[in-house]
């Protein structure tokens, strides 16, 4: 019988029982809304242009599209 501190413990428990594949890909998902949220930032108070931000954006989409089957 587990209890529920062992079921804690346990690495999947955040998670649930995903498997590899999908830890991956939520830490992509995580990465991509990450650089998404600083671009829009640095748009916003002027560092960059927001052509400039939208076309790494659209970058940065693809490449997650690429990582999701």
């Amino acid at each position: 019988m587990t209890t529920h501190f062992q079921s804690i413990d346990s690495p999947n428990h955040a998670h649930g029982n995903r498997d590899a594949e999908q830890l991956l890909r939520h830490k992509n998902l995580q990465t991509f809304s990450h650089r998404v949220s600083i671009l829009s930032s640095l748009a916003t108070g002027g560092k960059i242009s927001l052509e400039d931000a939208f076309e790494k954006m659209n970058t940065l989409w693809e490449e997650l599209s690429e990582t999701i089957p």
